[in-house]
Parts: structure tokens; sequence; C-alpha cells
């Protein structure tokens, strides 16, 4: 029976430890802020998927406010936040945040996006 017991805990830890090495990194988290961003963010995304297939985008579809959508994007473990709201729209801009360091925000043509994050990557 302890042989058996101690067969179960090594495997369990072998299972824990392959999980825990597929945990999926996300590099850029997309915050749409407001209705009419949503679909805009969407083609933003995809635009980066295309260019940039090795990068894992998550998108917050929840709604909410930038508060609570920035919580989520912290939490995620992301290395960029990319920022759509309505200014961002009216002005075809799309503002960048970087999460993990201290690099200061910066708004971005939204045609220039991809060219701005082959320089960052």
């Amino acid at each position: 029976a302890a042989g058996f017991a101690l067969g179960l805990e090594r495997l369990y830890s072998l299972v824990e430890s392959r999980m825990t090495e597929q945990k999926r990194t996300i590099d850029v988290y997309m915050l749409a802020l407001g209705e009419q961003t949503f679909p805009i963010a969407l083609k933003i995304a995809n635009m980066i998927r295309t260019e940039f297939p090795q990068l894992t985008i998550q998108m917050n579809c929840g709604g909410g406010s930038i508060k609570s959508q920035m919580k989520r994007a912290d939490k995620s473990g992301a290395r960029l936040a990319l920022i759509l709201g309505e200014e961002e729209v009216t002005n075809q801009e799309i503002t960048i945040k970087h999460l993990q360091t201290d690099a200061p925000q910066q708004a971005v043509k939204q045609d220039d996006i991809i060219n701005h994050l082959k320089k960052i990557k």
C-alpha cells in the first residue's frame, strides 16, 4: 500500500509540473472601452495575430470600466495593454501601456501599430 501511495504521489507531481509548463503567457491584452470600439479592437487584434502568430493576445469581452479592465490586464501577466477608447477611435489611435516595465504610455496611429510592435519586440 505504501508503494502504491508513493507511485500516486509521483504521478501527481509529474502531471502538476507538466500543467505549469504548458501554461501560456499572454503577450498583449486588448481593452475595448465602449460598444463602438469593440469591432475596431477585433480588427486590430486580428491584424496583430496575422503579423505575429507567435504572440498570444487576450481580449476583454466582458466590458467594464477602464479600472476593472486594467486590473484584469495586470492579473493576466501580459507585457502590453492595448487600449482602445472613444477618444482613440476619434483620433484613429491606440494607446500602448507597458505592464511589466516603467516605460511611458504612448499613443500610436492604428495603421502604424504593426510597425510599432516590431520595434518593441
